[in-house]
């Protein structure tokens, strides 16, 4: 919605669970780009993406989802971005020795206590994620110091 507002020239689609469907719509509605944002319900883990797309964003649910799920949802992002795209992938990480930080530990700890098959993924991981789909030019940052890192990966032209 902010990229919407920010830049008139773009369209969105905001894919998600049903619940937050309402609420996605609701909140273009009042931001005034309900035109071009829209938003479908989508179990992103399971359901196909839309092609064509030029850039896929999948924010705060990194550790909630085992190394082979996500790494699904990489390829099938992959698969629907047109040539030159981008994949951003903004997550919670733990450090590469698994010692931290904190919050993405604590997030590893959860996931442990209540039978999850997701474990934590590292820096490292989340590059073979995208590398082995097949984008180039992945990098990972911080993005909030000791809670989210952020990567980023092109499909090749």
């Amino acid at each position: 919605i902010q990229a919407a507002k920010q830049y008139p020239e773009i369209t969105a689609v905001v894919l998600d669970l049903p619940e937050v469907v309402v609420v996605a719509r609701e909140f273009a509605t009042e931001h005034e780009v309900a035109e071009r944002v829209s938003a479908e319900a989508c179990d992103f883990t399971a359901d196909p993406f839309p092609g064509g797309a030029d850039v896929i964003m999948m924010n705060s649910n990194l550790p909630m989802y085992s190394a082979e799920v996500i790494r699904s949802v990489v390829q099938k992002a992959f698969d629907a971005l047109q040539p030159g795209g981008e994949m951003h992938i903004c997550g919670e990480m733990v450090n590469e020795d698994w010692s931290g930080p904190l919050i993405p530990a604590m997030c590893a700890v959860h996931g442990v206590l209540f039978h999850s098959t997701a474990l934590p993924h590292t820096p490292s991981d989340c590059v073979a994620y995208f590398e082995d789909a097949g984008f180039i030019d992945v990098r990972v940052r911080e993005f909030i110091p000791d809670i989210l890192q952020y990567i980023t990966g092109r499909k090749p032209s």
